[in-house]
């Protein structure tokens, strides 16, 4: 069973990035890169909750179709350090927090994800 399965489905992560998106407007420690998109997210959005679908549905170790390069490169344009990585990270957590029920799913969830920001960091200076 993937993980799409395990939490929900499709509905499920389109509310983890609603919560997600909530957390980088009203989070100061996010401002920074919250600036680094658009005005209005709903094309960001658009294409996250697809990512996030084809990431979380396939076995892990699975590339999906943009695949990690294919990420990073259209990260590499935003200047990602280790604050910008923990600032993701902090509005991701909180996001699985209020809709992931599992705790052990959500841990797992966690480590993938960090593992994923951390390989869009460019600046190591930050």
């Amino acid at each position: 069973m993937t993980y799409l399965n395990k939490i929900g489905g499709s509905q499920t992560v389109d509310r983890i990035i609603e919560e997600f998106f909530k957390r980088m407007d009203a989070l100061p420690e996010a401002r920074a890169v919250r600036d680094l998109h658009r005005e209005d997210l709903a094309q960001t959005k658009g294409v996250m909750k697809r990512y996030f679908s084809e990431w979380l549905n396939r076995p892990a170790g699975i590339s999906t179709p943009l695949g990690q390069s294919g990420l990073a490169s259209r990260h590499a344009t935003m200047p990602i350090g280790a604050t910008e990585r923990d600032a993701w990270m902090q509005c991701m957590r909180e996001a699985l927090h209020a809709v992931v029920t599992d705790e052990q799913i959500r841990s797992e969830l966690e480590e993938r994800l960090y593992q994923l920001a951390d390989h869009l960091r460019n600046d190591e200076e930050k």
